[in-house]
C-alpha cells in the first residue's frame, strides 16, 4: 500500500471536473485499473482582481493555443493606464514582460513556458514573494525526505539540508 498528494492547483484544469483513473503494472507485467471517478480538481482561490485576471488568462492560453491573441488583447487592455491599474510597477514590468514573451512565443513549449510565467507573477501579485519561497521550502523538503528515504549517502543528504536551511532562511 502507498500513498502520496501532489498539489495540482497551478494545473490549467485546476477547478475543472475530470474523469480519474489509475492504471497499474508491476513489475511481472500483470496489470489493473481502477473504477473512474469524476473528480472536481482543487483550485487555488485569487482575491486580488488583477491576479484573478491574469490566472483566467494564463488557463485560456494553457487550453487553447489560438487564445494568444485574445491574451495579448487582455493584458494591453489591463496594461493601458498603468498607474491606475497597479499598486507596484514591478507587477506591470512582470505582466509586460509576459506579454513581450507571449507575442514572440512560436511554439507550444514557449506558450507553455508562457503560461507558467503568468502563473508566478498572479502569485506574486496576490501575495507578494511569499508563494515561491513556500514552494521553493516544500521542495526542499520533498527532495531530502526522499534522499533519506532512498539512504542516498552522508554528502547528498547534507548537501540537501545545507539547501533547505538556506531555504528556510530566505
Amino acid at each position: 500500500a502507498a500513498r502520496t498528494s501532489r498539489d495540482l492547483t497551478e494545473h490549467p484544469w485546476a477547478g475543472s471536473r475530470v474523469e480519474l483513473t489509475l492504471h497499474v503494472e508491476d513489475a511481472a507485467g500483470q496489470q489493473a485499473q481502477s473504477e473512474t471517478k469524476s473528480i472536481i480538481l482543487p483550485e487555488r482561490t485569487f482575491t486580488n482582481p488583477l491576479a484573478r485576471a491574469i490566472v483566467e488568462q494564463r488557463r485560456l492560453l494553457a487550453l487553447d493555443a489560438n487564445a494568444k491573441g485574445r491574451v495579448l488583447d487582455l493584458i494591453d487592455a489591463v496594461t493601458l493606464r498603468p498607474e491606475d491599474t497597479f499598486e507596484t510597477m514591478s507587477h506591470y514590468l512582470g505582466i509586460m514582460s509576459a506579454r513581450s514573451r507571449l507575442r514572440h512565443a512560436e511554439s507550444d513549449d514557449a506558450l507553455r513556458e508562457v503560461a507558467d510565467y503568468l502563473w508566478e507573477i498572479a502569485l506574486t501579485i496576490e501575495d507578494g514573494g511569499l508563494s515561491v519561497a513556500e514552494r521553493r521550502l516544500r521542495q526542499a523538503q520533498e527532495a531530502l525526505r526522499q534522499a533519506l528515504e532512498n539512504d542516498d549517502g552522508d554528502e547528498e543528504i547534507e548537501r540537501l539540508m545545507a539547501e533547505l536551511r538556506e531555504v528556510m532562511n530566505e
